[in-house]
């Protein structure tokens, strides 16, 4: 895919790729393609020698036009067009807005920066004792992101998680599965790993 260019509308940089209208054939590999360092929020594939036209509105990276819907045949001239957000050039960050107090029934709340929400969420531990737990449940052990990137956990859900001295949360990508903490001395490696950002605060009583 060739012909890049960037333009600004409003107050957001936008983008189009435009893939090269050159003919599909016999043997290549499935019509899409993807992007790095933008957010697409609208993919257009469009098939020139059929005028069929099919438009994917989920804000990936990458895309398949045939899977969307697109017909194509050997031969067939194809154009995608992306518009979408350029991203932040800036590292993933994660941070607390709000810390309830040592012995409150308060959540916590806090906000992630330099990512894309709808692509990320939340890991959240408390540390009650000398054991680490994973809130709020193992039924629920990511936290979702609002689209405003800020985000609230609830870390109160039984026993005395109120006393807990310790709060830790990771941002992670869709698709991840922390480990389930049930009282562990320690959090494991791999959340470092597999992360992008952190944050923990330790409470006093």
């Amino acid at each position: 895919m060739d012909n890049w260019h960037k333009r600004l509308t409003g107050s957001l940089l936008a983008f189009a790729l435009y893939a090269a209208a050159g003919p599909v054939t016999a043997n290549a590999v499935a019509v899409g393609g993807s992007v790095t360092g933008v957010t697409p929020t609208k993919v257009v594939c469009r098939n020139i020698t059929t005028q069929q036209k099919v438009v994917i509105l989920n804000r990936t990276s990458a895309w398949d036009c045939e899977a969307a819907g697109l017909t194509v045949s050997p031969g067939d001239r194809v154009v995608i067009q992306a518009d979408g957000t350029v991203q932040d050039a800036e590292d993933p960050a994660i941070e607390f807005t709000y810390v309830p107090p040592y012995g409150s029934f308060d959540n916590p709340e806090g906000q992630v920066l330099h990512v894309d929400p709808v692509n990320y969420r939340i890991a959240v531990f408390i540390k009650v004792g000398s054991g680490w737990w994973t809130k709020s449940y193992w039924s629920t052990p990511l936290t979702a992101i609002r689209l405003d990137g800020t985000w609230t956990c609830d870390i109160t859900t039984g026993g005395i998680d109120q006393l807990a001295t310790e709060i830790a949360a990771f941002l992670v990508p869709v698709g991840y599965t922390p480990p389930l903490m049930s009282g562990g001395s320690t959090l494991p490696a791999e959340l470092d790993v597999h992360s992008v950002a952190k944050v923990s605060v330790i409470r006093s009583p």
